[in-house]
């Protein structure tokens, strides 16, 4: 059985900007009620994202995928990182220079659009 959908938060260095840090804590405040996963390269020291979300889950990836641009581009299009998620219906890929007012996530989904 799968589950809706899955937030998918990718990282590539140990701090955050501040505008990231107000990003971060409204994507749990906001977003909180579904899945969310940090997407970071293998050995990403994670505190500065603990401290402000205690309970962060973290999926570690290998680090090329987010070493460029480039190569993280040819991730967010590569079968590797959807069979990955495969039990989710769909993924949201949350930018953290996004701010979200509401969930209305479920009813997007329900739209039943594909990107």
């Amino acid at each position: 059985m799968s589950e809706a959908v899955v937030i998918l938060i990718f990282v590539h260095k140990p701090d955050l900007a501040w505008y990231e840090r107000i990003s971060l804590e409204q994507c749990y405040r906001v977003l909180g009620n579904h899945p969310i996963r940090l997407v970071c390269p293998e050995g990403l020291d994670l505190a500065a994202y603990r401290t402000i979300v205690p309970e962060i889950r973290a999926d570690f990836i290998p680090r090329y995928w987010l070493e460029s641009l480039r190569a993280y581009n040819r991730l967010k299009i590569h079968s590797w990182l959807y069979r990955r998620y495969a039990k989710f219906d769909y993924m949201l890929t949350y930018e953290l220079d996004a701010f979200v007012f509401r969930d209305e996530l479920l009813q997007w989904c329900d739209q039943e659009w594909d990107y």
